[in-house]
C-alpha cells in the first residue's frame, strides 16, 4: 500500500447539531460558530505537499439525516477569484476549487470526493470509480476576504460502516 506522511493529514471532530443549517453558503447559522475549525492545510496544485498559500477553515457538523461541511477560503485577492462556469463534474474549469475526501472506512483505500467550485458547479468522484455521482446540495458566496462554500451531504450519497462511533478518514 500506499505510505502516508501522517505529518500532512489534520484531524478534526464533527458536532452533532439538531437543525440542519440552511445550505446558502453563508454559515450564519450559530451551530457553525460552535463548531470545530481546522486549517493549516497542504498543497495539492500547484505546489503539492507545500503549506498553503491561502488559508482555509473547515469546519463539519452532522444531524441524522446527512454531514454538512462549511469552508471559508481566505484569498488575499479576493477581485480575482476564478470563477468559471461549466458542467458538473469538469474537471478543467479555470475556477478555485474546495475539496473533501471522505474515507468513512478510514482504510485509506477509496474515498469519496465532493468538490466545489468557487463558481458553485460541483464535482464527485470516488478514488476507485471517476463516473460516480450521488444527491447532494452546495451553494458559495463571496465576500472582500475570499468565499465561502456549505455542502449538505446526505448518508445516502454513501457508504460507511455500521459502528457506533464513527472514525473517517
Amino acid at each position: 500500500g500506499a505510505k502516508v506522511d501522517t505529518d500532512t493529514l489534520r484531524s478534526t471532530t464533527a458536532l452533532r447539531v439538531e437543525n440542519a443549517p440552511t445550505i446558502d453558503g453563508k454559515l450564519k447559522e450559530v451551530e457553525w460558530s460552535l463548531a470545530e475549525a481546522t486549517s493549516n492545510f497542504i498543497q495539492a496544485r500547484p505546489d503539492e505537499g507545500r503549506p498553503g498559500t491561502q488559508i482555509t477553515e473547515v469546519k463539519i457538523l452532522y444531524t441524522d439525516f446527512a454531514i454538512y461541511v462549511g469552508a471559508y477560503c481566505y484569498d488575499t485577492k479576493a477581485d480575482s477569484i476564478l470563477k468559471q462556469l461549466g458542467k458538473r463534474d469538469d474537471g478543467n474549469l479555470n475556477a478555485d476549487l474546495f475539496s473533501i475526501k471522505i474515507d468513512p472506512y478510514n482504510n485509506q483505500q477509496d474515498a469519496f470526493i465532493f468538490e466545489v467550485y468557487a463558481s458553485g458547479v460541483q464535482m464527485d468522484s470516488k478514488f476507485s470509480d471517476l463516473t460516480f455521482d450521488a444527491v447532494w446540495h452546495s451553494h458559495v458566496s463571496f465576500n472582500e476576504k475570499g468565499w465561502y462554500v456549505e455542502m449538505e451531504i446526505p448518508y445516502s450519497a454513501f457508504r460507511f460502516p455500521a459502528t457506533t462511533i464513527q472514525e473517517w478518514g
